[in-house]
């Protein structure tokens, strides 16, 4: 927020962000807030005691209010962050691998089923599969 002659000033976002903390500096305060976009005023936050005296002119136009840019974490929140997403690779990493094991036994199981039922040589299109099958079955 920016301080001009008993007036605040923010954008549009940051009065979104902040509204309840608006009215009650405008009530204890007794100063208003301007709320800006592109560049032009277009709304008041006041405390209610001015909002029954006479309106002033409308302020002129003044550059878009830019954004804060976001404070950079501290290094320790950080390196924390990283040792948790981390931890987290590697779990998921383990459940892929675990899951992966439990999916490749069942093809294996089901293939030994489905050579018994049509063994190799008497069906092309199960042949087919069979052969596309061969490196997830570890088979040569």
């Amino acid at each position: 927020m920016t301080k001009t002659l008993h007036t605040f000033e923010v954008s549009l976002a940051e009065a979104r962000t902040r509204f309840p903390q608006l009215v009650s500096f405008a009530e204890l305060s007794g100063q208003t807030t301007l709320i800006w976009r592109d560049g032009r005023a277009i709304a008041a936050i006041v405390p209610a005691r001015q909002a029954q005296a006479p309106q002033a002119p409308a302020p002129a136009p003044r550059a878009p209010v830019q954004p804060s840019p976001a404070p950079a974490p501290p290094a320790a929140a950080a390196a924390g962050w990283e040792k948790r997403l981390t931890q987290l690779r590697d779990q998921l990493h383990a459940r892929h691998r675990a899951e992966m094991h439990d999916v490749l036994a069942a093809l294996g199981q089901a293939w030994e089923e489905l050579s018994r039922l049509s063994p190799p040589g008497t069906d092309r299109s199960v042949d087919r599969l069979r052969a596309a099958h061969q490196h997830l079955l570890g088979r040569s």
